[in-house]
This record gives structure tokens, C-alpha cells and sequence, in this order.
């Protein structure tokens, strides 16, 4: 994560925090404050997963929900906020730290968290294949289990690291049963081709998992003629 977003990321929760201490000052209610908490966490949660592949890795799918509930949660709160103002009649001026503390909570970390979580939810419907393939410069399954070390963690779910290798342009099987009598260990196979001066490489990563519980990582990389047009 780049410096300048670790400290928008700590400005962020700081306000936060002052927004939730500013609501329990003022006696809101419990299920509001906790609500708002959850969206504060949510949109934490959606601001890493942007910048770290194994949260994100980790997170996959669930992206989503968190995505919906912080903007769900934010439109209603805003539109119920503009209502109460509009109903107001009296003509007393509001206290300006409570107004710096709810605007700098907006900009700096509810709306670019927001925008960032709407980025991730989209490439959850419609996964890229990412530039930076983690294939590039590698030339041996060596290089290639260095490289996956972070991402294919031991433990992990297999659904998660098949939706990261296929993000990196990988093909990936659906889970296999198990290859034996009482073998309650499965296995999902990914592969990718990729160009080499006049070869093609092909990568192959093994999950072995139990329990959905990743327990091995296996890769192998096989050479092949490039075609000729």
C-alpha cells in the first residue's frame, strides 16, 4: 500500500472514531451508533482489500455485501439527514467541529472507500486479467512458488485462490472428488500458457485441500513449440 493511502486510510478511522464518539456524546441511538460502526468497518475493509491481494484474495466474493451495506447504509442516512434538515425551522447555527469531523469523514474516507469497494465489486462480476500476470520473467515452477507464496496460502480456501489465479489469466477446474478409497483430500487443477520467445510454457498449480482448507500447493511448468502463423 503506497504511503499516501496508509495515511488516508489512518485520517479515516480517526475521524471515524470521532463520529462515533460525537454520536454517543449526543445520546443517539445504540443500533444507530453500531450501524454506523459496521459501515465504518465495512469501508475499511473494502479500502485494504484495494491495495492488499491476499485480503482481497481472502475476502473474494464477500466484497459485495460489504460493498451494498456501507452504500445502502450511506444513502439512507444521508437522504434521513437532508429530510431533518429541511424540517428544522430553528434558525441556530450548527457547531462547526461536528460539521469538520462529518465532512472530513466523508471526503477523506467514506466516499473514496466507497469508490474503491465499487471497483472491486465490479471486477467480481467481471474479472480482468490482470497486466502484471505473475507468470512474467518467471522461468521455473521455483520462481512461480515464490511468487504465489503470498497468494496461495496454506489454510486459505480454494475458491478464494482460484479466483486469484484467474484474475493473473489462469484456467481453473472445478473441484475434483477424491482420487482414492477413504482419500478425503480433493484437488482443483489451474493451468495458463504463456509465451517465451519460441516456446510456450505451461504452468500448472495443484490445490490439494481438505475441508476447505488448503493443505498443498503444487506447480509444474512443461514446455511447448510455439505455433507458427
Amino acid at each position: 500500500m503506497p504511503g499516501w493511502a496508509s495515511a488516508q486510510l489512518v485520517v479515516g478511522l480517526v475521524l471515524s472514531g470521532g463520529a462515533l464518539l460525537l454520536a454517543l456524546l449526543r445520546r443517539r441511538d445504540i443500533v444507530r451508533v453500531a450501524a454506523e460502526a459496521a459501515c465504518s468497518a465495512a469501508c475499511a475493509a473494502l479500502f485494504l482489500a484495494y491495495w492488499d491481494i491476499r485480503l482481497n484474495a481472502r475476502l473474494s466474493g464477500w466484497v459485495i455485501p460489504l460493498f451494498l451495506y456501507a452504500a445502502i447504509y450511506k444513502v439512507v442516512t444521508t437522504v434521513e439527514t437532508l429530510r431533518a434538515e429541511r424540517e428544522d425551522i430553528t434558525e441556530t447555527l450548527p457547531e462547526p467541529l461536528p460539521q469538520v469531523i462529518t465532512l472530513g469523514h466523508a471526503l477523506l474516507f467514506i466516499i473514496p472507500a466507497l469508490y474503491l469497494g465499487g471497483v472491486l465489486t465490479y471486477r467480481v462480476w467481471y474479472p480482468p486479467v490482470l497486466s502484471d500476470a505473475l507468470t512474467d520473467g518467471a522461468h521455473s515452477a521455483l520462481d512461480l512458488q515464490a511468487r504465489t507464496a503470498g497468494l496461495l496460502p496454506l489454510g486459505g480456501r480454494p475458491a478464494a485462490a482460484m479466483d486469484s489465479l484467474r484474475s493473473y489469466g489462469f484456467e481453473c477446474s472445478f473441484k475434483s472428488e477424491a482420487e482414492a478409497p477413504f482419500d478425503d483430500k480433493a484437488r482443483d487443477y489451474c493451468s495458463k500458457r504463456s509465451p517465451d520467445g519460441p516456446e510456450v510454457l505451461i504452468w500448472k498449480i495443484t490445490l490439494t485441500h481438505r475441508h476447505d482448507s488448503i493443505i498443498n500447493v503444487h506447480i509444474t511448468m512443461d514446455t511447448a513449440e510455439a505455433r507458427r502463423p
